[in-house]
């Protein structure tokens, strides 16, 4: 699964670097801790690219469980319920990440670490969202896809979000794009392209969000 993840590049160099409209972002500020529940800056495509603040975390109406979000959803049942099928074809958006954070089980202790880029940019997470009634008012709503771990995530985890290479992003952005070709983007990211070490157990408070978060412990 993936349930933290940082976004340390400011509203103007994410404009910059998905050529994207960031009016609706513009007071974002470097997150180092970011938790199901609260907002994060994710991009959308209606014909322009332009981002929004969204919140981590689907709740469709049928869920069951009434306390819970969706915050991940498997690549492999994507296409087995309408529902998502129907997400997945038409409303799908990317989440920037700097990294993403994964906990090890170690018997009854859980220890984290950061799964970060080796370019040193970012990650582009594919997730599917809808517009959710929070606190009275409709929002937009994300949930990160996952799927199989690569090489570099396996010894701490046995999922991991799915991570598009930076030539599918406008692919995954295009309505057109086929439900066939979505599934092959999903591939597991290149080993190569990732990093990733132990941090503090500090992070499990959501509460903090500090750079002391995404140093090596």
């Amino acid at each position: 699964m993936c349930g933290r993840f940082d976004i340390q590049l400011p509203a103007e160099m994410l404009g910059k670097i998905y050529q994207a409209d960031i009016s609706n972002i513009e007071d974002f500020m470097p997150r180092f801790n970011v938790a199901p529940t609260q907002f994060a800056p994710v991009l959308f495509s209606d014909g322009e690219r332009e981002f929004d603040f969204a919140r981590f975390g689907m709740h469709p109406e049928w869920f069951k469980f009434r306390s819970r979000d969706l915050i991940n959803l498997r690549k492999e049942t994507l296409i087995e319920k309408p529902f998502f099928q129907s997400q997945l074809e038409r409303n799908r958006c990317i989440l920037p990440a700097t990294g993403f954070y994964e906990w090890k089980q170690n018997g009854v202790r859980k220890t984290p670490f950061r799964f970060r880029p080796t370019s040193d940019e970012l990650f582009s997470l594919a997730c599917i969202w809808e517009v959710d009634t929070y606190h009275g008012k409709k929002t937009p709503s994300f949930a990160i896809i996952t799927g199989p771990p690569n090489g570099v995530m396996t010894p701490i985890h046995d999922r991991m979000p799915a991570i598009l290479k930076d030539d599918d992003v406008s692919r995954w952005l295009d309505p057109d794009t086929s439900i066939q070709d979505l599934l092959k983007m999903m591939s597991p990211y290149p080993d190569s392209g990732m990093e990733c070490y132990r941090v503090s157990p500090r992070l499990n408070n959501p509460q903090n969000d500090d750079p002391s978060l995404v140093e090596p412990a």
